[in-house]
């Protein structure tokens, strides 16, 4: 995950089945559709943004959950 000054982010896609595909801890977070040099099937595929940072002196953490759907 991304350590920035008092947080961290992490960015990850999974096919359907839950094999990870995907994963980033650079902001911004990009996926261009691959899974390492191949292009994965068209189909669709769960993202997770995972933010854990200090807010007035405690601990925060969010979860963003959803799909993209790939087609060619």
């Amino acid at each position: 995950m991304l350590h920035s000054g008092n947080g961290y982010a992490g960015f990850y896609v999974k096919a359907y089945f839950g094999d990870l595909v995907f994963s980033s801890y650079e902001i911004p977070f990009t996926w261009d559709g691959k899974f390492g040099n191949e292009k994965v099937m068209p189909g669709v595929y769960v993202y997770k943004i995972q933010l854990k940072y200090m807010f007035n002196g405690k601990e925060t953490s969010e979860l963003f959950v959803g799909d993209v759907t790939v087609i060619r």
